[in-house]
Protein backbone atom coordinates (compact mmCIF):
# COMPACT_ATOMS: atom_id res chain seq x y z
CA UNK A 1 0.00 0.00 0.00
CA UNK A 2 1.19 3.51 -1.14
CA UNK A 3 1.07 6.45 1.29
CA UNK A 4 2.16 9.82 1.22
CA UNK A 5 2.69 12.14 3.80
CA UNK A 6 3.01 15.90 3.47
CA UNK A 7 6.12 17.35 5.46
CA UNK A 8 5.28 20.59 6.83
CA UNK A 9 7.29 22.59 4.21
CA UNK A 10 5.05 20.85 1.39
CA UNK A 11 7.41 18.25 0.47
CA UNK A 12 5.93 14.82 0.01
CA UNK A 13 7.25 11.43 1.40
CA UNK A 14 6.63 8.55 -0.23
CA UNK A 15 5.95 5.46 1.87
CA UNK A 16 5.32 1.82 0.63
CA UNK A 17 2.89 -0.27 3.93
CA UNK A 18 3.43 -4.19 3.45
CA UNK A 19 2.83 -6.72 5.64
CA UNK A 20 0.60 -7.47 8.15
CA UNK A 21 -2.00 -4.41 9.27
CA UNK A 22 -1.51 -3.07 12.95
CA UNK A 23 1.32 -5.66 13.43
CA UNK A 24 4.44 -4.49 14.91
CA UNK A 25 5.91 -2.08 12.89
CA UNK A 26 9.56 -2.46 11.44
CA UNK A 27 10.89 0.60 9.41
CA UNK A 28 12.68 -0.27 6.48
CA UNK A 29 15.67 1.61 4.91
CA UNK A 30 16.57 0.92 1.66
CA UNK A 31 20.06 1.15 0.18
CA UNK A 32 21.84 3.66 -1.65
CA UNK A 33 20.43 2.30 -5.41
CA UNK A 34 16.78 1.79 -4.32
CA UNK A 35 13.80 2.68 -3.21
CA UNK A 36 11.03 1.85 -0.68
CA UNK A 37 9.75 -0.29 -3.58
CA UNK A 38 12.55 -2.84 -2.64
CA UNK A 39 10.12 -3.82 0.85
CA UNK A 40 8.53 -5.56 -1.54
CA UNK A 41 11.49 -8.31 -1.95
CA UNK A 42 10.04 -8.69 2.07
CA UNK A 43 6.60 -8.77 2.51
CA UNK A 44 6.54 -12.79 2.25
CA UNK A 45 8.49 -12.66 5.08
CA UNK A 46 6.74 -9.53 7.06
CA UNK A 47 3.54 -11.86 6.62
CA UNK A 48 5.28 -14.83 7.65
CA UNK A 49 6.77 -13.35 10.61
CA UNK A 50 3.38 -10.82 11.46
CA UNK A 51 5.07 -7.50 11.28
CA UNK A 52 4.29 -4.56 9.16
CA UNK A 53 7.15 -3.58 7.28
CA UNK A 54 7.13 0.40 6.91
CA UNK A 55 9.45 1.67 3.75
CA UNK A 56 9.89 5.50 2.95
CA UNK A 57 12.00 6.74 0.21
CA UNK A 58 14.90 9.13 1.39
CA UNK A 59 14.76 12.89 -0.25
CA UNK A 60 14.84 12.73 -3.66
CA UNK A 61 14.55 9.40 -4.27
CA UNK A 62 11.32 7.27 -5.71
CA UNK A 63 8.23 9.74 -5.09
CA UNK A 64 9.79 11.88 -2.51
CA UNK A 65 10.88 15.53 -3.21
CA UNK A 66 14.27 16.17 -3.97
CA UNK A 67 15.54 17.97 -0.19
CA UNK A 68 19.53 18.03 1.22
CA UNK A 69 20.25 16.63 4.35
CA UNK A 70 22.72 18.25 6.02
CA UNK A 71 23.83 15.20 8.05
CA UNK A 72 22.72 11.34 7.64
CA UNK A 73 20.84 11.93 11.31
CA UNK A 74 18.52 14.54 9.83
CA UNK A 75 16.97 11.23 8.51
CA UNK A 76 15.75 10.92 12.30
CA UNK A 77 13.25 13.63 11.39
CA UNK A 78 11.90 12.68 8.48
CA UNK A 79 11.27 9.05 10.21
CA UNK A 80 9.29 10.54 12.72
CA UNK A 81 7.34 12.45 10.42
CA UNK A 82 6.45 8.83 8.70
CA UNK A 83 5.95 7.03 12.20
CA UNK A 84 4.21 9.89 14.12
CA UNK A 85 1.63 9.83 10.63
CA UNK A 86 1.39 6.12 10.84
CA UNK A 87 0.39 6.37 14.68
CA UNK A 88 3.75 3.93 15.49
CA UNK A 89 5.10 4.17 18.82
CA UNK A 90 8.20 1.93 19.09
CA UNK A 91 10.00 0.27 15.82
CA UNK A 92 12.41 -2.15 15.14
CA UNK A 93 14.92 -0.72 12.33
CA UNK A 94 16.08 -2.78 8.94
CA UNK A 95 19.12 -1.12 7.14
CA UNK A 96 19.88 -2.49 4.23
CA UNK A 97 23.34 -1.55 2.12
CA UNK A 98 23.82 2.35 1.65
CA UNK A 99 20.16 2.22 4.27
CA UNK A 100 22.52 1.30 6.82
CA UNK A 101 23.69 4.48 8.23
CA UNK A 102 20.05 6.03 8.15
CA UNK A 103 19.16 2.81 10.36
CA UNK A 104 21.70 3.16 12.65
CA UNK A 105 21.15 7.47 12.91
CA UNK A 106 17.61 6.56 13.48
CA UNK A 107 18.70 4.27 16.35
CA UNK A 108 20.84 6.80 18.16
CA UNK A 109 18.70 9.64 17.45
CA UNK A 110 15.23 8.17 18.87
CA UNK A 111 16.67 5.78 21.48
CA UNK A 112 12.68 5.68 23.58
CA UNK A 113 11.01 4.60 20.02
CA UNK A 114 13.52 1.96 18.87
CA UNK A 115 13.10 -1.73 20.05
CA UNK A 116 15.78 -3.26 18.06
CA UNK A 117 18.05 -2.41 14.91
CA UNK A 118 19.35 -4.91 12.15
CA UNK A 119 22.00 -3.98 9.41
CA UNK A 120 22.10 -6.51 6.24
CA UNK A 121 25.40 -5.89 4.70
CA UNK A 122 25.69 -2.14 5.39
CA UNK A 123 28.31 0.54 3.89
CA UNK A 124 30.58 2.32 6.12
CA UNK A 125 33.54 4.14 5.27
CA UNK A 126 36.04 3.07 2.49
CA UNK A 127 39.15 1.69 3.34
CA UNK A 128 40.27 2.30 -0.32
CA UNK A 129 40.75 5.85 -1.22
CA UNK A 130 37.94 7.29 -3.58
CA UNK A 131 40.41 9.04 -6.06
CA UNK A 132 42.67 7.02 -8.05
CA UNK A 133 43.49 2.91 -7.39
CA UNK A 134 43.79 1.31 -4.36
CA UNK A 135 47.31 0.70 -2.65
CA UNK A 136 49.02 -2.31 -4.55
CA UNK A 137 46.49 -2.09 -7.74
CA UNK A 138 48.32 0.35 -10.12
Amino acid sequence: MRVELCRADGGVIAVEVVGEPDAPAVLFCHGLADSRLAAYGFAGAAHALGLRLIAPDRPGIGGTDARRLPRVVNWAAEATLVLDALDVGSVALLGVSGGGAFAAACASALPDRVRSLLLIAPLGPSAVPVCGPAPGRA
